[in-house]
C-alpha cells in the first residue's frame, strides 16, 4: 500500500534475483506494441483471465545507498475452464527502471501474485526536485495461440521522488489542546462542533452502519442515469419509482442510501476534529468505525458510467474523499487510527476512488481541481509521493490547473464568481495541508505563489458595494467571506482577507493578524476573466455600480450573455442573473439562455459562444466612468455594441446592433419593483410564443445553445406598448428579495429611454436568482432593421432630480450621437462616436475619441484618455 518501511534495506537484496529486467523489449516488444493498436481498433473478444491491483501491498521506500524503490503486487485470478499463462509489458519511463516478474502460470479458478519493482538510482533521487513525476502503463497479455490483452489489463504505475515531510503529531495536538482550555472563543467553537457531532451520531445510529448504496436520489430525480435527467413517480407511503429502470425506493431505503451519504460528508472531517481535540474515544471510534465501513463497502457498490460509486460526478466523489481525509489526519494526529486501519482504509475506499478518477477525468475546471486536491491530501496522509507528485506535475493536475484556469487578473475562468470561491472552498485546505506537512507550494514557486494570491484578492475586489458576489454564470449569489479564508491568509499572508475573515480557527490560528484595511470600492477591469466593474465613487447608500460581460466564455459554466451586465444603484442591486438549477428545466430554457440576460438577442436566437472586446475604457479616480465593449461573434454577420457611462450620477447605455441584413433585435433588461408607469398607454397580452425545450436540450448538460425561440414563453403577466423615438418607464419598490448588509430603503427609478426605430416594449415578470418565479420584472425593446440603437438613462429618484430630460441627436459627423442630459441646474452632453478615429461634432461636443462626456457650459473636454483592456 502506501507505506515506507522504517529500515533501510540492501540495495542488491532488495532487487530479487528472480525479476527479469526488460522483459518485453526489442522486436517482441515493438510486435505486442503494434498489435495493441490494432487490437484496440477491431475491438477484439478478451480472455476471461482477470487482473487487479492489491492496493494493501503498495510500498515504497529509501535504498541503503540514496535511491529509491517502489513495490506494486496484482492478483491474476484465472478463468473458470483453462489454465493460463500471463506476461507483462510496461511502457517507456523518464527515471525509474521497471521490473516486472518471468511469465506466471495461473491455473484455473486460481489466484496468483505478480510483482512490479520500479527503482530509482541514488544520484537521480538526490538530484532530481522534490515530487518528480514519472509513470508508465503496465499491461498484462495471456499467452495462448497469440496474445490478448487480460480484461482491466491495463494500469498506470505512477512514481516520484519524495518530500521531506512531517506529519502534525503530539506537538499539533498540545497546540490546539491548549487554545481550547485557555481561550474563550476556542472553547466556544469546540463547544459547538461537540454539540453538532453528538447529535449528527444519534442520526447515525449505533452501531454505525455505511451507506447501502450511492447518492442517487437527489431531490425528485434518479440521478444514476446523469446526465439524462429521470425524475421519479411518486407513490404511495412514500416509495418512488424510477421510470428509466422501473427501481423503487422505500423512505427507509432512501435514508440508508443516498441521505446517509449526505450525513457521511456532512460529519467525517469535523467528528476527526471532535476526537483529535478531546481524545475522546467515543467520537475517535466513531470516526474510524465510519471510515473502516466506507472501506469495507466501496468495492461492492456498483459503477456508474462515469466511473463513480458514491455520487455522480467524479469531482464531486473527490470532495466527499477530501472530507474522509481531514478525519483521517486529524485521527492520525492523535494517535487514534493505526497503521493497519490507514492501509485498510487506503485499499478499500480512498485509492480505487481516486485512481479511477484519475484515469476518467473529472469534467469541469472546479471539479478536476476538486479531483487533483483530493489526490494530493490522499497522498500526504496515505504517505505515497506518487498521488502528492501527480496532483502538483500532471497535466490534469494542480499546477497545470492554476496555470490555465487562474487568468492573470486572478479570476477562475469559469466566468463564474460562485464557482471561483467553491474552488476556493475545497483548494485551500489542499494548500495549508502541504504547508502543514511542511511544503509551502507559495514559497516553493514565487510566481505560482503570486498567481494564488491574485485567485485569493479577485473575489473581494469584485465584489458588489453590499459585499455581495453577482450571479453571473451558473452559480448564485456569493458572498466572500467563506470560512477558509482564515487558512487562506494562513498560506498567503495577503492583507485583502483580513476584513473577510469570520472568526478564528482551531488548527490555522493566526497570533499576529493585523488590522484589517477597508477594501477600496472602485472601477476596476478583469481581462482575462471576462468583466469590467465600474463604480463612480459616490458613497456608501447612493452609489453606482454595475459590471459587465466580455472576453471569452469560459468551461461548462458559461451562460450565453455576451455585453450582459448586473447593476446595483441607491443602496440596491436593480436586478440579479438568474445563476443555476441543473434539475430545473428553467435552467436550459431560461437562465443559460441570452433572452433572460441584459443584452441583445438576434432573431430570437441564443447566442453562439463569442469573445466580447474591450474598445475603450475610462476610468480616472474622479469624473465620468466609461467602458464600450463590442462582439462580432455572438451571431455571425452582426456587430453588437454597448457603451456604459457613469454621470450625473446616473447609469447611462448606448447599445448598437448592425449589419448588412434585416434582423429582429430585442433589447432586454430586468429590475425589481414594480412598473408604476409608462409614457404610452400599454395592454395586456398573452406570453409570447416560443419555441418548447427538446428533450435532447434538457437532457445534456452539455448542449450548444438551444434552437431559436427557446424561452421567450416564460415571462408571465405580460403587457406591452408600441412607441417611437424618446418613452420611459417609471419604477417603484425596487428592492432586492434578500437580506442586505446596507439596509437602504427601496428605491424609485426613472428609465429615460430612447430608440432609432419604431419599438415594441413588452414587461411581465420573470423567473429570478435561484429560478424563483417571478422575482423580478422583465423588459423586452424589440426593434426591426439593418441597425438598431438603444439609448437608456436608469435615473434614480432624488431631489433635486439628477437628470430631468434627455435629448439624443446625430452627429454631424461619422456615425456617432450626441446624448443632452437636462438637469434643474445644468446639462451635460455625453458624445459616442462609433467609427474610431472620425471626429463627432454634434452640439458642444467635438472629440475623435470613441466617448466624451462634457457640460455645456465649459468648453474643455472632460474625458479620461482611450483604456486599454
Amino acid at each position: 500500500m502506501c507505506f515506507k518501511r522504517d529500515e533501510t534495506v540492501n540495495t542488491k537484496t532488495a532487487r530479487a534475483a528472480h525479476f527479469v529486467p526488460g522483459l518485453l523489449t526489442g522486436k517482441l516488444g515493438a510486435r505486442l506494441g503494434m498489435m495493441i493498436i490494432v487490437w484496440f481498433a477491431t475491438g477484439m473478444v478478451r480472455a476471461d483471465t482477470r487482473v487487479s491491483e492489491d492496493y494493501k501491498a503498495r510500498t515504497w521506500q529509501k535504498l541503503a545507498d540514496g535511491g529509491l524503490e517502489y513495490r506494486f503486487s496484482f492478483k491474476l485470478q484465472g478463468d473458470s475452464e483453462s489454465h493460463t499463462r500471463v506476461i507483462a509489458q510496461t511502457g517507456p519511463t523518464e527515471h525509474f527502471k521497471i521490473n516486472v516478474s518471468p511469465p506466471a502460470d495461473v491455473p484455473a479458478n486460481k489466484e496468483v501474485a505478480f510483482e512490479v519493482i520500479a527503482t530509482l538510482d541514488a544520484t537521480s533521487a538526490k538530484n532530481l526536485p522534490p515530487f518528480t513525476l514519472d509513470q508508465c502503463e503496465l499491461t498484462f497479455f495471456s499467452q495462448e495461440k497469440r496474445l490478448r490483452e487480460l480484461k482491466r489489463g491495463t494500469f498506470v504505475l505512477r512514481l516520484a521522488t519524495p518530500a521531506e515531510l512531517t506529519p502534525p503529531g503530539e506537538e499539533f495536538v498540545k497546540t490546539i489542546r491548549h487554545k481550547v482550555a485557555t481561550e474563550e472563543w476556542a472553547q466556544r467553537k469546540f463547544r459547538a462542533i461537540t454539540k453538532s457531532m453528538d447529535e449528527k451520531l444519534k442520526e447515525l445510529g449505533s452501531p454505525i452502519l455505511p451507506p447501502a448504496e450511492g447518492q442517487w436520489i437527489k431531490g425528485d430525480f434518479h440521478v444514476w442515469h446523469s446526465p439524462k435527467k429521470v425524475k421519479l413517480i411518486q407513490g404511495e407511503n412514500g416509495v418512488v419509482t424510477c421510470q428509466e429502470c422501473e427501481r423503487s425506493w422505500t423512505p427507509e431505503q432512501i435514508k440508508m442510501g443516498s441521505e446517509r451519504v449526505g450525513l457521511f460528508r456532512a460529519t467525517l472531517a469535523e467528528l476527526g476534529m471532535a476526537a483529535m481535540v478531546s481524545g475522546d474515544q467515543r467520537y475517535g471510534q466513531a470516526a474510524r468505525q465510519m471510515l473502516l465501513g466506507m472501506a469495507d463497502v466501496y468495492p461492492n457498490l456498483p459503477q456508474c458510467k462515469y466511473g463513480t460509486r458514491l455520487i455522480w460526478l467524479v469531482g464531486d466523489e473527490a470532495r466527499f474523499s477530501l472530507e474522509g481525509l481531514l478525519c483521517i489526519r486529524r485521527l492520525r494526529a492523535a494517535n487514534m487510527l493505526s497503521d493497519e486501519d490507514l492501509k485498510t482504509i487506503g485499499a478499500g475506499w480512498i485509492i480505487p476512488s481516486l485512481e479511477e478518477a484519475m484515469q476518467r477525468g473529472s469534467g469541469t475546471p472546479n471539479l478536476a481541481m476538486a479531483t487533483a486536491c483530493a489526490v494530493s491530501m490522499a497522498g500526504l496522509a496515505l504517505d505515497w509521493p506518487p498521488f502528492v507528485a501527480w496532483s502538483l506535475r500532471d497535466r490534469r493536475g494542480i499546477m497545470n490547473i492554476v496555470e490555465k484556469r487562474i487568468g492573470d487578473d486572478g479570476g477562475w475562468l469559469e466566468n463564474s464568481l460562485s464557482y471561483h470561491i467553491t474552488t476556493e472552498i475545497f483548494f485551500t485546505p489542499m494548500l495549508a495541508e502541504l504547508k502543514l506537512y511542511g511544503f509551502d507550494l507559495l514559497q516553493i514557486d514565487e510566481a505560482l505563489g503570486e498567481r494564488l494570491r491574485r485567485f485569493y484578492r479577485f473575489p473581494i475586489l469584485a465584489m458588489r458595494p453590499d459585499e455581495k458576489l453577482v450571479s453571473i454564470a451558473d452559480g448564485g449569489l456569493g458572498n466572500p467571506y467563506p470560512a477558509s479564508n482564515i487558512a487562506a491568509y494562513w498560506v498567503t499572508r495577503d492583507p485583502h482577507l483580513i476584513p473577510f475573515i469570520k472568526g478564528k480557527d482551531l488548527e490555522f490560528g493566526v497570533t499576529d493578524l493585523p488590522p484589517a484595511q477597508k477594501v477600496e470600492m472602485k472601477s476596476r477591469n478583469y481581462p482575462d476573466f471576462g468583466i469590467t466593474i465600474l463604480h463612480d465613487g459616490g458613497p456608501p447608500g447612493e452609489e453606482n455600480w454595475a459590471l459587465i460581460r466580455h472576453g471569452k466564455q469560459h468551461g461548462g459554466h458559461c451562460h450565453y450573455d455576451m455585453l450582459g451586465m448586473v447593476s446595483y444603484a441607491g443602496g440596491q442591486p436593480l436586478h440579479d442573473d438568474c445563476g443555476s438549477s441543473y434539475r430545473n428545466p428553467l435552467h436550459y430554457s431560461w437562465a443559460r439562455n441570452t433572452i433572460s440576460h441584459n443584452t441583445i438577442t438576434v432573431d430570437k436566437a441564443c447566442q453562439q459562444k463569442s469573445e466580447g472586446k474591450v474598445e475603450y475604457l475610462s476610468t480616472p479616480a474622479k469624473g465620468p466612468q466609461v467602458v464600450v465593449i463590442s462582439d462580432e461573434s455572438a451571431y455571425p454577420g452582426v456587430r453588437l455594441e454597448r457603451a456604459l457611462i457613469f454621470v450625473e450620477g446616473i447609469q447611462l447605455l448606448v447599445d448598437r446592433a448592425t449589419s448588412d441584413t434585416e434582423h429582429t433585435y430585442d433589447w432586454t433588461f430586468a429590475c425589481y419593483g414594480d412598473v408604476r408607469g409608462t409614457s404610452a398607454e400599454s395592454k395586456a397580452i398573452p406570453p409570447l410564443e416560443g419555441t418548447a425545450l427538446s428533450e435532447s436540450v434538457y437532457q445534456n448538460s452539455d448542449v450548444s445553445p438551444t434552437p431559436p425561440g427557446v424561452g421567450y414563453d416564460v415571462p408571465r403577466n405580460l403587457k406591452e406598448m408600441n412607441v417611437s423615438g424618446d418613452w420611459w418607464i417609471d419604477w417603484g419598490n425596487i428592492q432586492a428579495p434578500y437580506k442586505s448588509i446596507l439596509k437602504s430603503p427601496p428605491l424609485s427609478m426613472k428609465w429615460l429611454c430612447h430608440s432609432s426605430n419604431p419599438v415594441r416594449v413588452v414587461w411581465g415578470d420573470a423567473p429570478g436568482v435561484g429560478l424563483v418565479p417571478d422575482r423580478q420584472r422583465w423588459v423586452m425593446a424589440r426593434q426591426v432593421g439593418n441597425e438598431a440603437l438603444w439609448v437608456t438613462a436608469l435615473i434614480p429618484e432624488s431631489r433635486p432630480a439628477k437628470v430631468e430630460g434627455m435629448k439624443v441627436v446625430p452627429a454631424t459627423v461619422g456615425r456617432g450621437i450626441a446624448i443632452q442630459l437636462k438637469s434643474a441646474s445644468s446639462e451635460t452632453w455625453v458624445g459616442v462616436n462609433w467609427q474610431a478615429g472620425k471626429p463627432l461634432t454634434a452640439g458642444p461636443v467635438s472629440t475623435v475619441d470613441k466617448v466624451v462626456v462634457q457640460p455645456s457650459h465649459s468648453r474643455k473636454t472632460i474625458s479620461g484618455s482611450p483604456g486599454s483592456p
